[in-house]
């Protein structure tokens, strides 16, 4: 696993050995970003579940202001710190040691976010409960587009009220949905 473009390109990244974390393989990151195109540029980016961090150090390579990734496994979490140095980017890094709900149950509405990422595990309710909790914090996110990866056989259901797929794509066992705020769309 390797950064595909950017100042970064070509940095190859750790990952914890076993089946626990599943990193973003580069067809499903390259076709991710080619998706999202220069929405990243200057982003402000939250990488939940973030694992290896291989979204937000694609993002940071790729031009990004600044990534937030949540993470609770310590494993991935010393992976994680691993290639935030290894990609030279902790100066626009911050690594969260918690849960992803409990931290967006706690986000700043001064928090200004462009682009969120969220990789699950595949299994479970994760995904939904995950955006009902983006859903809720309008406020301060309505300006973002999430990205959230699940299985390909299991789109997030049921999708909030003030939210609104705006794509939907699947890699092989792999599926992504973009969704934004619905005050946003087409602007």
């Amino acid at each position: 696993m390797r950064i595909i473009a950017g100042t970064a390109k070509g940095r190859n990244l750790s990952s914890p050995k076993g089946t626990k974390t599943r990193p973003t393989s580069d067809r499903v990151r390259e076709a991710i970003f080619s998706i999202v195109g220069d929405l990243v540029v200057d982003a402000r980016v939250l990488d939940l579940y973030s694992g290896t961090g291989s979204m937000g150090l694609e993002a940071l390579s790729r031009g990004a202001e600044h990534v937030v990734f949540v993470e609770t496994d310590p494993a991935a979490l010393r992976c994680l710190k691993t290639n935030i140095e290894r990609c030279r980017c902790q100066d626009r890094s911050d690594v969260v040691n918690r849960s992803v709900i409990s931290y967006l149950e706690k986000i700043d509405s001064g928090d200004d976010v462009d682009l969120i990422f969220a990789d699950p595990p595949y299994r479970g309710d994760l995904g939904s409960l995950t955006l009902l909790a983006i859903s809720k914090h309008a406020k301060s996110l309505k300006r973002c587009m999430i990205i959230l990866e699940h299985a390909s056989d299991q789109a997030p259901e049921p999708i909030p009220d003030n939210l609104d797929k705006v794509d939907a794509r699947k890699y092989g066992n792999v599926g992504i949905t973009f969704l934004q705020f619905q005050e946003i769309q087409g602007a």
